[in-house]
């Protein structure tokens, strides 16, 4: 079996990897091709939309504070969960390196 065939089926069939920066980042077009990245981008955002949200609450311009606490609540999720993966990604990492060969 070779290297490329073993990339594939990890992938599944989401593409070959280059380089660490293809992994993480945009490529050089421009576009996103990780899902890692397009996820990570989704966090920032929910992030980002609820310390606006906040923003307009603190200075009386939110007109509903249910979408507030929505928004609070979305991007807590969101970062949650990428914490919890990324965190179980590092278990299993740590377990395969103490496997003996």
């Amino acid at each position: 079996m070779s290297i490329e065939s073993i990339n594939t089926m990890i992938m599944g069939g989401i593409g070959e990897i280059e380089s660490p920066i293809g992994v993480f980042g945009p490529a050089e077009t421009g576009k996103s091709n990780s899902l890692v990245f397009d996820h990570l981008l989704g966090v920032d955002e929910n992030i980002k939309s609820a310390e606006k949200q906040i923003q307009l609450l603190a200075i009386g311009e939110a007109e509903n504070i249910h979408q507030v606490m929505i928004s609070i609540a979305k991007a807590k999720s969101s970062f949650e969960l990428t914490a919890e993966v990324r965190n179980r990604l590092l278990e299993s990492y740590q377990q395969v390196m103490r496997m003996q060969v």
